[in-house]
């Protein structure tokens, strides 16, 4: 096996998309989780509603499975919601910080880590902020 740095294989994940499938199947599983707590509904609940095994909907909720737009629909309306699928230009780094950083309720006093803008982090996922959201905060502190 080739010695690959970790920078060349998240450029490369990025660049195949897969960065982006994977954050969209986590953005809906989170979502879905949400969802599941606001109208108090357990996973057994769900998964009754949809006719499928509990551990099929722990999947789900991992955003372990590859889901269909029917599926998704299905599990959403199961859970008393509604999907809406959202189509975007591509954004900026700095947009897209400024985008969590007001999805999530996060106050920053107009202060960013120094790792989240530059060319370099152009195609930042938001879901990668996630992933670093103690420097995030740190940054607002």
């Amino acid at each position: 096996m080739a010695n690959t740095s970790l920078k060349q294989v998240l450029s490369e994940a990025r660049d195949s998309g897969v960065l982006d499938i994977e954050g969209a199947k986590l953005d809906f599983a989170i979502a879905l989780a949400r969802l599941l707590e606001v109208n108090k509904m357990s996973r057994s609940e769900l998964a009754k509603a949809l006719e499928v095994s509990l551990p099929m909907v722990t999947k789900i909720l991992r955003g372990d499975t590859n889901l269909t737009i029917e599926t998704m629909v299905r599990a959403v309306r199961a859970a008393n919601g509604e999907l809406h699928i959202n189509v975007a230009t591509k954004m900026s780094a700095r947009q897209r910080i400024d985008q969590v950083l007001a999805s999530t309720a996060i106050t920053h006093a107009g202060r960013i880590p120094s790792a989240f803008v530059g060319e370099e982090h152009g195609n930042l996922n938001h879901w990668e902020l996630a992933a670093n959201e103690h420097e995030i905060e740190s940054a607002a502190a």
